[in-house]
């Protein structure tokens, strides 16, 4: 969902545009958290989230994210424990 909050499974690119020969942005590393912004592209054989942090926004391939919680939560959706 908007605004859902992502986390990074394993080191990951983020790219201007949703492909791989988009320019890198960054490289996030596991367990970073990051935001979807809405829009869900299929490309150059992956499927990309659009995505916001503290780098800015971009592109990555969903992959390697994982939903960890649903937009429109309250903050205190990270503190939560799930059992599965």
């Amino acid at each position: 969902a908007n605004g859902a909050s992502l986390e990074v499974t394993s080191g990951l690119n983020v790219r201007n545009k949703p492909c791989t020969d988009g320019t890198k942005i960054t490289t996030l590393n596991a367990g970073t958290r990051v935001t979807y912004t809405g829009q869900t592209t299929t490309a150059c054989g992956y499927t990309w989230y659009s995505i916001k942090g503290s780098f800015g926004s971009g592109f990555a391939a969903k992959d390697w994210l994982k939903e960890v919680s649903s937009g429109g939560g309250s903050s205190a959706g990270d503190c939560k424990t799930r059992y599965y």
